[in-house]
């Protein structure tokens, strides 16, 4: 109970690119470890942030870290980015780098503490499910990757997690009008892991009709060109 202070999500008001280095109190340290080791010293409000810095400036490395708040705040980040910052925007792209690279440091930790983060801190068939019904699911294909790249010992099916992402993914893959390259990521994540997505359909999903995530429909009214 005294830890979970520490993981109040990220908001959308916060900072959602690097922090700027001419603040002396979010400065990083000569090197990754350093900088954790300061950012412990943090109150709970900096230290998410000041986290979140670390892991788009360090590229993951494969040697133990211990400290929960670290790991809490690349689930916070990465929610944030999937739930809010990529919504509905075409610029949403533009934060692909930020969820490869959360997706890929989540994926070292959970690799080297062999198991996954807690669900209260991220429950992962439950973030798909959340993007599909805000049309970041391609975004999510991103993240999904880069973290399964890092976890393949650990995550192979049956692994139940695995499996109910694998159902997810094939549900998408099977609901009409779904982006092309949706579907081909959904494919690469299948040779990823060696399977065929496919198999795994038991049950459609309910994707909204105007969701980012299916073809783009437009319609003429009034002589102008509308997106639905």
């Amino acid at each position: 109970p005294h830890e979970k202070e520490y993981f109040v999500p990220i908001t959308f008001t916060e900072q959602i690119s690097p922090l700027s280095e001419q603040d002396p109190s979010i400065k990083m340290k000569s090197n990754l470890f350093n900088s954790i080791e300061y950012a412990r010293s943090l109150d709970p409000d900096q230290q998410r942030l000041y986290c979140v810095n670390i892991c788009l400036i360090y590229p993951p490395t494969s040697l133990k870290i211990r400290f929960l708040p670290f790991l809490s705040a690349i689930c916070s980040y990465s929610k944030l980015l999937l739930l809010q910052i990529a919504r509905n925007s075409w610029e949403a792209f533009e934060t692909h780098p930020q969820l490869e690279r959360m997706g890929s440091w989540l994926g070292v930790l959970t690799n080297s503490q062999g198991r996954p983060p807690p669900l209260y801190m991220l429950n992962l068939p439950k973030l798909l499910r959340e993007t599909i019904d805000c049309g970041t699911f391609g975004h999510a294909m991103i993240f999904l990757t880069a973290f399964y790249s890092k976890v393949l010992n650990l995550f192979q099916p049956p692994h139940p997690i695995t499996n109910l992402v694998l159902e997810i993914l094939a549900a998408v893959m099977n609901t009409p009008g779904i982006r092309t390259h949706i579907i081909e990521k959904i494919h690469k994540f299948g040779e990823l892991l060696k399977v065929d997505v496919s198999y795994y359909f038991n049950r459609s999903i309910i994707i909204p009709e105007n969701s980012f995530d299916r073809y783009a429909q437009f319609s003429n009214e009034s002589d102008s060109v509308i997106f639905k």
